[in-house]
C-alpha cells in the first residue's frame, strides 16, 4: 500500500518520489547556533579590554563555568590584541584550559552573558569572572590550545566545544617579552543546548 505526502496548505502539492524510493525536496538547512538564535538560546560573552603590564607573564584574562543543567555549546574564540610597548616582538599568545578551577586575583567582576536574539529575556546560568594583571587558575593542567596572534589583531576561532553542567573554560594571555602595557580581550559565542 502506498502513501503521499502532502502539502498542508491546501495549494495540492504532492512530494515526487523516484524510482529508488528517494522523496525530492528543495530544504533549507539551518545549524544549531543560527536555530539556537532563533529561540533566544544564543548569546555572546566578552571580557573587555584589559591592560597587562607584565612581560613574558602569563595572566588570567576570562572563567566561564555552566551550573546549567543544559550543555553549553560553544561556538567561536573572539581573540583581540593591541600594539604592545616596551616590546620588540611582533606577536602574543593566549592559552586555553579545559575545565580550570577557580579564578584567582582576578577583579572579581562577572560577565553578564548578551541574548543575541534581541527580542529574548533568556539568561544562562553561569559562573564568570573577568581577570586582569597577574591574575590566574586553579588546576590548569590540561592546556587544549595556545594559538599566537600578530599585535594590533583578531583571530576567530570556531569550535565545537561542549561545557556539560560543572564545566568550565579559562583564558590567559601571555605577554610578549619586554612588555610594558598590551590591551587584550577575548569573546567567546555560545548556545544552550536544549534537551527537551
Amino acid at each position: 500500500m502506498g502513501f503521499e505526502i502532502k502539502d498542508g496548505t491546501g495549494k495540492g502539492f504532492i512530494a515526487k518520489v523516484d524510482s529508488n524510493n528517494r522523496v525530492h525536496v528543495d530544504a533549507v538547512s539551518e545549524g544549531n547556533y543560527s536555530a539556537a538564535s532563533d529561540l533566544g538560546d544564543a548569546y555572546t560573552i566578552n571580557s573587555g579590554y584589559i591592560t597587562l603590564t607584565g612581560a613574558s607573564a602569563t595572566s588570567a584574562i576570562l572563567f566561564v563555568k555552566n551550573n546549567g543543567d543544559n550543555p553549553i555549546g560553544l561556538v567561536r574564540f573572539n581573540l583581540n590584541n593591541k600594539a604592545s610597548t616596551g616590546t620588540t616582538e611582533t606577536h602574543g599568545r593566549f592559552v586555553f584550559y579545559r575545565n580550570p578551577g577557580a579564578m584567582t586575583s582576578g577583579t572579581g567582576t562577572s560577565v553578564t552573558p548578551r541574548n543575541l536574539n534581541f527580542g529574548s529575556s533568556n539568561t544562562l546560568t553561569l559562573s564568570t569572572e573577568i581577570g586582569q594583571n597577574a591574575a590566574s587558575f586553579t588546576n590548569t593542567t590540561e592546556v587544549f590550545g595556545s594559538p599566537v596572534i600578530p599585535l594590533q589583531n583578531q583571530l576567530f576561532i570556531d569550535s565545537v566545544i561542549v561545557l556539560p553542567k560543572g564545566t568550565s573554560v579559562g583564558i590567559s594571555y601571555i605577554t610578549p617579552a619586554s612588555n610594558t602595557s598590551v590591551q587584550v580581550a577575548v569573546g567567546l559565542n555560545v548556545y544552550e543546548i536544549r534537551e527537551d
